[in-house]
């Protein structure tokens, strides 16, 4: 039996150590200067590291606060403005979208960094959320009106490719083909097998991510074509995809360099800015990038012009000004639905049938009260793990 390496003792002791030297400058930083005592002048003076480091993070907690302040334009203000982004759609010879969890929240969705139900910034109230819904929004969530515009957007050749940061997998059940669209960080109804050659995806009615985690991705099922484990496509902070779809990057990389026409819409950025090969220079991106989202972003100093407005009420403005009618939602016409593979047989791996509520099953759906997708489980652990 191979013996675990365990943490030396002394290195917890050195840790306690140095977090409660922390916590006494902290404390001591309170304080008037002319009230501290010649001992805790001099502890002060022998840490200035960790001086520095408190500052720093007072001052980042600072402007934390002050990113949360949301300021919505005034009606005539957000009119003036998307007949802009409406006569740069028209010129526009090569336009994309990339979009992020601010266009599904108004189907009851939470997002990542809101004050109220954000994941990042305040999981607890998401918990409490879930918790008292009759049920799961996760089970019952649709494409909203901006994803429907978006579709019809790109069906009517306005827009030549979506990018998305979501896994929720309503851009896809809104109509987008998988060939314009790429989902950056997986689907929760996509699981793949990543032995075939070229490598398969197969589309579910339910959530695969049920017993996934971080850097643990096989779901419970097998490839019925080579009988090799499945894993689901998320990919979750600090990973790299390691599936082809439906992250399609082989879609968004030609056309991404090219684009002169790049709209951001309900997102920070804070991810996505960091794939470099979806950018230009500043100086391009002030004449080809708008941003519609509600808050600060990463990239508010470097874009043509900002729409301060939900993506709803922007989307609907735009309707009008392309004299657009996007169709409306129905289950009998979701991508999702046509693709997704209901034949298990042979398929699972003694994980036995899925626990996860079917999206398409009303008694399954009326039973899904406290039920939160695996990729979401993630999320919520991992911060409330790093504030113990």
């Amino acid at each position: 039996m191979i013996e675990l390496r365990k943490r030396p003792p002394q290195c917890d002791t050195l840790q306690e150590s140095k977090r409660k030297h922390r916590l006494k400058v902290a404390k001591l930083l309170h304080k008037p200067r002319d009230s501290l005592t010649q001992s805790e002048l001099e502890l002060l003076e022998m840490s200035p590291d960790i001086i520095r480091s408190i500052v720093q993070s007072k001052q980042t907690k600072e402007r934390s606060l002050i990113r949360q302040n949301i300021d919505i334009d005034l009606p005539g203000v957000l009119e003036s403005k998307v007949d802009q982004l409406a006569s740069l759609i028209r010129a526009s010879k090569c336009c994309l979208f990339y979009t992020g969890a601010g266009i599904s929240t108004s189907s009851g969705l939470p997002d990542f960094r809101s004050p109220e139900l954000g994941a990042w910034t305040n999981p607890e109230n998401i918990k409490d959320y879930l918790a008292s819904s009759e049920r799961s929004p996760f089970a019952t969530m649709a494409p909203t009106f901006s994803h429907m515009v978006l579709s019809a957007l790109v069906q009517q050749g306005l827009v030549k490719h979506v990018v998305s940061q979501n896994c929720d997998g309503l851009h896809l059940r809104s109509g987008i083909h998988p060939q314009n669209l790429s989902e950056i960080h997986g689907n929760m109804f996509a699981e793949a097998c990543t032995t075939c050659q070229p490598q398969r995806v197969f589309y579910r009615k339910f959530d695969v991510t049920e017993a996934t985690a971080f850097r643990r991705h096989q779901t419970s099922r097998v490839c019925g074509f080579c009988q090799n484990p499945l894993r689901d496509t998320v990919v979750h902070r600090d990973e790299y995809n390691a599936t082809d779809h439906p992250q399609n990057w082989v879609g968004v990389d030609p056309l991404a360099p090219k684009a002169d026409l790049v709209v951001c819409m309900g997102s920070r950025l804070d991810i996505i800015k960091c794939y470099k090969g979806l950018w230009r220079s500043p100086s391009i991106e002030k004449k080809r990038l708008v941003i519609i989202n509600l808050g600060w972003t990463t990239k508010d100093k470097v874009c043509r012009f900002k729409i301060n407005a939900p993506c709803d009420d922007t989307m609907r403005l735009l309707t009008e000004k392309l004299n657009i009618e996007p169709m409306q939602y129905r289950i009998e016409d979701d991508v999702l639905l046509h693709l997704a593979d209901a034949d298990f047989s042979g398929t699972h791996q003694g994980g036995g049938a899925p626990t996860t509520p079917d999206i398409f099953e009303e008694e399954q759906i009326a039973r899904s009260k406290g039920y939160i997708p695996g990729w979401m489980r993630v999320i919520l652990n991992k911060v409330h793990n790093s504030k113990k």
